[in-house]
């Protein structure tokens, strides 16, 4: 790659006339261990700005130089071969898999930050790339390619949004499926809002606990069949985990024929005492109901419901 002295002007000219008489119009050295090139550069154009024969465009030409004679580029690589100086130009390969692992690290980096951060990250890094490019080709003659530093970061920087918008979507639906079969779809829509509340390890927090179960189950058991009591359960439980759900509850376990509801976790609840209380009343309620209609199935005495908290 040329590194050009200049525009067309970059390298000293004389013309014709005042070569065929230097004596006259120029210094007695003027051609003294120089190298000469000759060539043509008429300007009697009526459009100096067009091209004429034996005029090519070279870098300058873009910022408005104009056209430069074929031998000015012809002493400009004259000029780097005595000198040494052309432009060293990076290996494309090199330069698009160091743009690669620029592109990894930046979007490692900023996995989980916000948009805000990670953009101006981004900006940084590309401003930072482009000064790097600048400064290896004026003060070292190097040419660092800033499109395949630069391309990988940009394609990055684009699909990050949307790597970020599935891993959340994937952790809603993980906390959603994880959650709403025992928890009040309030406080699962809560959840997903605000995923860090759900740390491995848990916090220590005021709240209350009911646990409930079937008196006279075993017995019960020892007469029906499994599907009966199978049958038996689902329909029991069901209704006061309805309750329980109702009043904002989550249900933390099941134990055979009994369940254990919490309230105050995984979200805090100031009235987490009240909601447990209402919901242990209405249960109360609910299992004399269910009691009655059961023991005439079943032919068995009533039921009782004893919750505790």
């Amino acid at each position: 790659m040329i590194d050009f002295a200049g525009g067309p002007g970059g390298i000293r000219t004389v013309s014709y006339y005042q070569a065929l008489d230097r004596e006259k119009y120029l210094p007695a050295d003027t051609f003294a261990n120089k190298l000469v090139i000759v060539g043509v550069n008429t300007t009697s154009s009526a459009m100096p700005d067009e091209r004429r024969p034996d005029h090519f465009p070279i870098p300058y030409t873009r910022w408005g130089a104009g056209y430069a004679p074929g031998s000015i580029v012809h002493a400009n690589i004259a000029a780097n071969l005595l000198s040494g100086s052309f432009i060293t130009a990076g290996s494309l390969s090199l330069t698009a898999l160091t743009g690669f692992l620029i592109a990894i690290a930046f979007g490692i980096g900023t996995l989980n930050l916000e948009f805000r951060q990670s953009s101006l990250i981004a900006l940084l890094s590309g401003v930072t790339i482009l000064i790097s490019s600048f400064v290896a080709f004026v003060n070292a003659n190097y040419y660092l390619a800033p499109g395949p530093l630069l391309l990988p970061l940009l394609i990055t920087f684009l699909i990050s949004p949307y790597y970020r918008y599935l891993a959340e979507a994937r952790q809603r639906a993980f906390i959603r499926k994880a959650f709403s079969t025992y928890v009040n779809p309030v406080i699962v829509s809560e959840l997903e809002k605000n995923p860090e509340s759900v740390r491995l390890g848990g916090k220590q927090v005021d709240g209350t606990a009911l646990f409930l179960d079937i008196a006279g189950f075993t017995a019960l058991s020892e007469r029906h069949s499994p599907e009966t009591i199978v049958a038996f359960i689902n329909e029991f439980l069901s209704r006061l985990i309805e309750i329980a759900m109702k009043h904002e509850g989550t249900v933390e376990r099941f134990l055979g024929d009994a369940i254990m509801v919490i309230w105050g976790a995984p979200l805090e609840q100031s009235d987490h005492a009240q909601r447990a209380s209402r919901a242990g009343i209405e249960m109360a309620m609910e299992v004399e109901r269910l009691s009655a209609t059961e023991s005439a199935r079943l032919g068995a005495t009533t039921w009782a419901c004893s919750p505790e908290w």
